[in-house]
């Protein structure tokens, strides 16, 4: 009874131990699987963020304000979900997604902050420009050709009569010649010379009148009025501003105060200038609007930088990045050299810090385990307690081949694989078998 009772639990740890291993193989199957179809979805979202580049749609969003800008890193951090992520990748991948997004809240609300400034300056520049063009138009108006002109006159013949004291009369004739009239060439040049004198003498007077004057609405309203003055007469504008520029402070204060009463008694002409020297406002118009400009600009740059710098986050993961014209290239990641001249150094490289570069003989027998480390795995060398070493004298050098174990991890540290590989060692025997072997077993080697 005692035999089949062993025999019945034998057979009982038989049937438990195969179920146990059928379900581990039903599990490592649905694991194999379920690793195929992450492979297989992630290679279709780097296929898809390629397209989405190349068209432009990943830049358009970043660009086109904060809530297309923030899908990108809602796509970014869904990207970072992907089971076939290492936890190191995905956390980069987080964390780019969640700087980007700040960085962008902060740019697009600083981008609205300028525009407002910007469409706000913009109208003010427009007002400044009416105004400066109705200045202009005002003194250019002046200039006037025609004034030139002398009319034609007919031939006149007048009866002069003359006396003397002693009662005598006597009559002469005075006769003139008629003209032809018309212009000449001395006639228009002499106008266009005292055009140009009473422009140059009342901008010259105007500007000297705005000094005094200052900024406000009654200067505006003095100077308004000196312009419509000289375009209807020069020499009575020329006059006016002149006058204006004889009278002192106090009393200019007081013709201004006065122009204030009429203006609260709601009879002004509706005439306002935005500054009393409109060519000063439009220039300081006009710098605020290239200033206002520039810097909404810089924003929008410093927002296609950070998304420039998302992008790249999101295709590192698949090997890829962008160049300098913004075109989907293949990230330098390691591999095996092809070209060039066997058994010389033919090849020109361009290397960073900490890389390191293995032989032609090491990569013909590890070339799987390299190729796996540069995928992001971490390789590990197991090797056994104690490796045979043959019996030398001392001080004699013995070369041991001794087989290890490669174990191939991830970054998580989750095994990917494992691979017998060969490595050979040169030890030297010190005063026994004993010492070289434990000297390897102790890893001094």
């Amino acid at each position: 009874m005692k035999k089949y009772g062993s025999l019945a639990a034998a057979i009982k740890q038989r049937d438990k131990d195969k179920a146990a291993a059928k379900a581990a193989s039903d599990k490592q199957k649905a694991d194999t699987a379920a690793a195929k179809q992450a492979a297989a979805d992630f290679k279709s979202l780097g296929s898809d963020l390629k397209t989405d580049i190349r068209r432009g749609d990943v830049a358009d969003a970043i660009t086109g304000g904060l809530d297309s800008a923030l899908g990108v890193t809602d796509q970014a951090r869904q990207e970072a979900t992907s089971s076939t992520l290492s936890k190191k990748q995905k956390t980069a991948l987080t964390t780019a997604a969640n700087t980007a997004e700040k960085s962008l809240t902060s740019l697009y609300a600083a981008a609205d902050k300028y525009q407002a400034a910007l469409d706000k300056a913009n109208n003010h520049l427009a007002d400044m420009k009416s105004l400066a063009d109705s200045a202009a138009s005002a003194v250019k108006g002046t200039f006037d050709l025609s004034a030139a002109y002398v009319a034609p006159t007919d031939a006149t013949s007048n009866q002069i009569q003359h006396s003397d004291k002693y009662g005598n009369v006597w009559y002469t004739t005075d006769t003139t010649a008629a003209t032809k009239g018309g212009y000449t060439g001395a006639g228009i040049t002499s106008a266009a010379d005292k055009q140009a004198k009473d422009a140059t003498t009342f901008t010259n007077a105007l500007q000297a009148l705005q000094k005094k004057l200052g900024t406000s609405p009654a200067s505006e309203a003095i100077v308004n009025q000196a312009l419509s003055i000289f375009a209807s007469s020069p020499e009575q504008g020329i006059q006016f501003v002149q006058a204006l520029n004889t009278m002192s402070v106090k009393d200019l204060g007081a013709v201004k105060s006065d122009y204030n009463t009429v203006a609260k008694a709601g009879t002004s002409a509706g005439q306002s200038l935005t500054s009393a020297n409109t060519i000063g406002g439009l220039t300081a118009a006009t710098t605020a609007v290239n200033s206002l400009t520039k810097s909404l600009t810089d924003t929008n740059n410093a927002i296609a930088k950070v998304g420039n710098t998302l992008t790249n986050a999101m295709l590192k993961p698949f090997g890829l990045k962008l160049d300098a014209k913004g075109n989907v290239v293949k990230k330098a990641g390691g591999g095996l050299v092809v070209g060039g001249q066997a058994g010389a150094d033919s090849v020109h490289a361009l290397l960073m810090p900490d890389e390191f570069v293995s032989t032609t003989a090491s990569t013909a027998r590890n070339q799987s385990a390299l190729a796996a480390g540069n995928a992001g795995a971490v390789l590990t060398v197991q090797r056994p307690s104690s490796t045979p070493v043959p019996a030398a004298a001392a001080g004699q050098r013995v070369e041991v081949t001794m087989p290890r174990e490669l174990v191939v991890v991830d970054t998580d540290g989750a095994l990917v694989g494992r691979m017998k590989v060969e490595a050979s060692r040169v030890v030297v025997a010190h005063t026994a078998r004993q010492d070289a072997q434990a000297a390897y077993s102790t890893g001094s080697l």
